[in-house]
């Protein structure tokens, strides 16, 4: 953990509605930092045009911890920019055939950017968030992003575009802890309630119905279409390119003679192709939109190709704006739109987007 002088020091911490961001509020108090706590007001998808929106709940809410730790609070409608630049970004994937992660694209493009704009207003230089990650300064006077230490929740893989420039004004309360040590805090200093849940993964979908979100948005994509093996026999019709990623095995239909998966999806043919299990494996895909926190051309690293997977061994190759990366075993269920991260131990190497599985 970072050694910061806190006397007279400012923090512009991200409320994100969970317990995380809560305890990271007092968390920073304690260790003496002036404390300028932000809740976005973001674009959100509601069935109901009447009903409340899930940000209106929580600015009551964080205002009310906000007044129990004692710290400042303010609520900046940011709304515009996040249906511009992660929404449009979410649906055009989908229509497209991929499977897209819109926290890694937000924490970039606006989360960060909003609370460093907002930091600099207010003549404050550190900004905060409740994800469990880590900071650490390299001998070279920069900055490396790492792991959390609770291996479970850890959250760097949604951080890894973060650069060093706004990795040196990140500070992450939580990272060194475990969450059960966050839930133990927060309970013991009392906070408020209401607080002390997860956040969702997808804050914009506050009903937590993606299906009719993508109906409403993106009808195209939501249209029956043909399923073909991995021979080109058609096998079978699904019900729209949306509902289905890499990996699936539900929504396909019966009478298979074994358990049938997601093997791709063919958007400009309104198409997807299922095989058994074994097809769902691979080694070999392309990687874009990179970013690096070293200077690196051929490395082995390990690469985890969505939040949830453990990681395996990989060789990466750097062509320009391009990675290609070669697993030493094949993989389950590399996803076009997910991102692949790539580690050295405990610190973040870099990642980008995965476009093309080859083999």
């Amino acid at each position: 953990m970072i050694n910061y002088s806190c006397e007279k020091q400012c923090v512009v911490l991200g409320l994100s509605g969970g317990i995380d961001s809560a305890t990271s509020a007092w968390l920073l108090k304690k260790r003496g930092f002036k404390v300028v706590a932000v809740t976005f007001k973001l674009w959100e998808y509601r069935i109901r045009r009447n009903s409340e929106a899930r940000t209106d709940k929580r600015v009551d809410a964080e205002k009310a911890l906000c007044e129990k730790i004692g710290i400042e609070h303010h609520v900046l409608d940011i709304s515009e920019q996040f249906r511009k630049d992660v929404i449009e970004y979410f649906l055009k994937e989908y229509a497209s055939g991929r499977t897209p992660n819109p926290c890694v694209i937000c924490n970039r493009v606006v989360k960060w950017k909003n609370l460093v704009d907002f930091a600099d207003e207010i003549s404050c230089y550190f900004v905060s968030t409740g994800h469990y990650a880590r900071v650490l300064p390299s001998p070279s006077h920069d900055f490396n992003l790492l792991r959390g230490a609770d291996t479970q929740k850890e959250q760097s893989y949604f951080l890894y575009r973060l650069d060093k420039n706004l990795l040196a004004r990140t500070i992450f309360p939580v990272g060194h802890l475990t969450k059960k040590q966050v839930y133990e805090i927060s309970s013991t200093v009392g906070l408020p309630t209401i607080i002390l849940r997860e956040s969702q993964e997808l804050c914009f979908l506050p009903e937590r119905n993606l299906k009719r979100f993508l109906m409403d948005y993106i009808p195209e994509a939501t249209q029956p279409g043909p399923i073909f093996d991995t021979s080109g026999k058609r096998v079978g019709t699904h019900g729209g390119i949306a509902f289905y990623t890499v990996g699936q095995r539900e929504g396909l239909g019966g009478g298979f003679k074994q358990p049938m998966y997601v093997v791709k999806i063919i958007a400009d043919e309104n198409a997807i192709v299922v095989g058994p299990k074994s097809e769902v494996y691979a080694r070999e895909f392309a990687v874009d939109n990179l970013v690096l926190h070293r200077e690196l051309k051929k490395f082995r690293a390990l690469v985890k190709v969505r939040y949830r997977h453990e990681g395996g061994m990989a060789d990466v190759e750097i062509h320009g704006e391009r990675a290609l990366v070669k697993f030493d075993s094949p993989q389950p269920a590399i996803t076009p739109g997910q991102s692949a991260v790539f580690y050295d131990g405990m610190v973040v190497l870099g990642g980008g987007i995965i476009t093309e599985v080859m083999a």
